[in-house]
């Protein structure tokens, strides 16, 4: 019987044949026999194994690691390379012999075996035999180099000899290595800007290898368009042949010019042909490379294909199915579910597999999807509501003007039944982008108003009854003569801490803006707390003895009054004033102690909001004869002072007044007006002379906005301070 290669045992040797492939322990055979011995220095040292002497009887066969069980079914038959441990050495040689080198590496590296047959001395024909009868452009071996070892390195894989790792995809053909980066950094010595020696290329006096590295990729343009990439270009050789190189060259250099110059044309001649096969080789791997590369791209583009007709084929049955595979919300997810991104027609039963996790996907989206449409109709529907709500405040027939300022605001009203039901229908048919049919919405509005009227009298009630409980008014007082009185003062806020909360006088605590860009207000719809305030109270009684008023004056009389007051309690502040001339010094401004001038109002918020609970200690003064000419001239001596008028009144008679208005009072005081602009638009529109005016029938304040000094003629109002 024919020797084979088939191993029987762990340790067994080969039985004797015609022609032998010799054991391990003669020749151990490694890849790297041709490296150099920088890169062999770095090589794993073999495993050692124990020798152990067989008897044929003692030769069995060696138990499975695991049971395996075979698939059942039909199985497609391939070629494989069973047969061959079981073929005579001659058989297998002619085999050999008919392979292309890159086959035979294969092979090669199968079992050890093999391995140790074809790397034997006794087969080096049969690497010969292989590049002989090749018949591609695959460069046969180099000079110096055993046929074995240079299919090795052609086909061997990407496997670095440096670090032994899959990093290595290109062979340095110069110094016939293949080597990963950070092994030719570590290993390799760097020529630096040396290229050549006289004129003559270092690649052609010494084994060197010019080796590009991308140090960068930075994208090109801000919006994409591709990217580009930075190289460094370093030519490597091994150090010690450098170094001898070097040598030679200094050597002949020390000699004369001529000595160096022959020195050089003889190391180019001899390594000529050594030049020559590494460039040869070097086009030929980079023509491998593109063809491998051109194939990548092929099947990645067959894969594409293949998964686009599979996705194709699901949109096909999900649009079926009445979805709408064109919005990426709904179909969001499905691609990245399992069984969906493979490369594979998609059949009946794959779909039928695939269907329930792509139903439960797809329904969810939707459902999500409903929820966000059904939000945003939602949205829409509060946005336009409130827009109605503006607009039905302003119709005489539903709300008279002065009435505005105590409805709450759009934002507020839609807590308020029938409305707030109203908006939380969802009919998506029922009202268009436009809202041209508002019937339904007006009749909801007009209850509601109702409803907001009703729960603003149970709102008057509960403050009445907070007067009357505190004893600051008799129960025999009516509710609406009890809150017109100036004594009626209410905190409105956080009724802990006094600075976060803020005084209002009578029904003015449920006076709203209809603005939300003073939302640090506190507003009575919000819940806010409300209590009556007895300091409030008691600095109101402080002012009526300075104004020698009865303690029963109403807020009208209190304002009607113009009593002007300085808090001497507080210091004098410094405040910039332009000179109407230059003074010695040359400046324009001086900066002298003043006192704020203050209304009956703006007293009482002074004292609340600048001394707390020291009320009792606060004094404050009306202002002298001359100080009361000083406000009346609006004037200062040394001074410039400009003015300008409060904008805070609005028309009894229509809702249209705004128009008169400028347009930052449009956009931020409500469209309210200064009190020289309601006369003109009263005189002007409504034909009624300025004498027969009155506040509250005529016209009306908003509470909400500084009234001002002097019949609301200036906002306000600095005097000086005379220095002692």
């Amino acid at each position: 019987m024919a020797p084979s290669t088939r191993s029987k045992s762990g340790n067994l040797p080969v039985r004797a044949a015609k022609r032998l492939a010799q054991d391990s322990s003669d020749e151990d055979v490694d890849d790297n026999d041709t490296q150099s011995p920088a890169i062999k220095s770095k090589k794993r040292p073999a495993a050692k194994k124990t020798k152990v002497a067989h008897d044929d009887t003692d030769v069995k066969k060696a138990p499975s690691r695991r049971p395996t069980t075979r698939k059942t079914g039909t199985t497609t038959t391939r070629g494989g390379l069973k047969a061959l441990p079981n073929m005579p050495l001659d058989v297998l040689e002619e085999i050999f012999c008919a392979l292309d080198p890159a086959s035979l590496v294969h092979i090669s590296r199968t079992t050890k075996a093999f391995r140790q047959l074809l790397f034997s001395p006794g087969y080096a024909h049969v690497w010969r035999e292989v590049f002989a009868r090749d018949e591609s452009d695959i460069p046969l071996p180099p000079d110096g180099m055993q046929a074995k070892d240079w299919a090795h390195l052609l086909f061997g894989g990407k496997i670095c000899e440096g670090c032994h790792q899959p990093n290595a995809p290109t062979v340095l053909f110069h110094l016939r290595v293949r080597l990963c980066e950070d092994c030719i950094e570590s290993t390799l010595h760097s020529t630096g800007w040396t290229k050549s020696f006289r004129s003559i290329g270092i690649q052609r006096l010494m084994p060197a290898e010019h080796v590009e590295k991308i140090t960068s990729t930075e994208r090109r343009g801000r919006y994409g368009g591709g990217s580009y990439s930075t190289y460094t270009a370093t030519m490597y050789t091994f150090g010690e042949l450098y170094e001898d190189f070097i040598a030679g060259q200094k050597a002949a250099l020390s000699e004369s010019p001529e000595e160096e110059l022959k020195y050089l044309q003889d190391r180019e001649a001899t390594f000529s042909a050594r030049y020559e096969h590494a460039e040869v080789s070097r086009k030929w791997q980079s023509k491998v490379l593109q063809a491998q590369e051109r194939e990548r791209i092929r099947r990645l583009e067959e894969v594409a294909t293949v998964k686009k007709a599979r996705k194709a084929e699901v949109e096909k049955r999900l649009k079926a199915k009445g979805y709408n595979t064109r919005d990426r919300k709904i179909m969001s997810g499905v691609w990245k579910l399992k069984g969906m991104n493979i490369a594979q027609p998609l059949t009946d039963e794959d779909w039928a597999e695939l269907w329930p996790a792509i139903r439960g996907v797809v329904d969810g989206n939707c459902a999500e999807e409903d929820s966000k449409a059904a939000a945003k109709r939602r949205e829409s529907r509060r946005y336009n509501v409130g827009r109605h709500y503006d607009r039905m405040l302003r119709t005489l027939d539903c709300v008279r003007p002065q009435e505005v300022q105590y409805f709450p605001r759009s934002s507020q009203c839609l807590e308020f039944d029938p409305l707030k039901s109203f908006v939380e229908q969802d009919a998506p048919d029922k009202y268009n982008r436009g809202w041209d049919d508002t019937t339904e919405l007006d009749a909801a509005l007009r209850e509601t108003i109702k409803s907001i009227r009703e729960m603003q009298t149970t709102h008057h009630i509960s403050l009445y009854n907070m007067l009357v409980d505190g004893g600051h008014v008799s129960k025999k007082m009516s509710r609406d003569e009890a809150l017109s009185l100036a004594k009626a003062v209410f905190r409105l806020g956080d009724l802990e801490h006094w600075r976060r909360s803020e005084l209002r006088f009578g029904l003015e605590v449920m006076a709203e803006d209809r603005k939300d860009y003073r939302q640090s207000y506190s507003h009575f719809y919000d819940g806010t707390p409300v209590k009556v305030d007895d300091r409030g109270i008691s600095i109101v009684r402080k002012l009526q003895g300075l104004l020698e008023m009865d303690d029963n004056a109403t807020i009208r009389d209190m304002d009607a009054a113009n009593g002007n007051f300085i808090c001497m309690s507080c210091k004098p502040k410094s405040m910039g004033f332009e000179l109407k001339k230059k003074n010695d010094d040359s400046r324009w401004k001086s900066y002298p102690d003043t006192r704020r001038v203050l209304s009956w109002r703006a007293a009482v918020s002074h004292v609340h909001a600048e001394h707390g609970m020291a009320d009792a200690d606060v004094d404050l003064r009306l202002l002298t004869k001359r100080e009361q000419a000083a406000l009346e001239a609006k004037y200062h001596d040394k001074y410039k002072v400009s003015h300008t008028a409060p904008i805070c009144f609005g028309c009894c008679h229509c809702h249209d007044y705004w128009k008169d208005a400028s347009k930052d009072a449009q956009n931020h005081r409500d469209g309210l007006m200064s009190k020289r602009d309601i006369t003109k638009h009263l005189q002007t529109k409504h034909a009624i002379p300025a004498k027969k005016m009155r506040e509250d029938v005529d016209f009306w304040y908003h509470p909400r906005f500084e009234r001002g000094l002097l019949d609301s003629s200036i906002t306000s109002f600095n005097l000086i301070e005379e220095r002692a």
